[in-house]
């Protein structure tokens, strides 16, 4: 992946179908080599996560996500349905 919005652009196309069958979307991340976010891809991140509530996306888990990024979750999409883990 060379950005964020390439990103996005493949979860658009292989949840296409989750999206036409109208039924809830769930997600498991696993962030444990991730990089610290800047603020702009933060916010296009909570951007598409409450777009992507409009759509059926219900409830996300993430593993191994830094703290920082635990609380821009929780600042850019209060909203959505995020758990956070360390453990497997």
């Amino acid at each position: 992946m060379q950005s964020i919005d390439e990103l996005f652009a493949c979860i658009n196309e292989a949840s296409l179908p989750l999206v036409k069958q109208r039924k809830a979307i769930y997600s498991l991340g696993d962030f444990i080599t991730s990089l610290p976010q800047d603020r702009g891809t933060a916010e296009k991140t909570g951007h598409y996560l409450r777009t992507a509530k409009q759509f059926g996306f219900d409830r996300t888990a993430i593993h191994g996500a830094p703290v920082l990024m635990r609380m821009r979750y929780k600042r850019v999409a209060p909203d959505v349905n995020v758990e956070f883990f360390d453990n497997r």
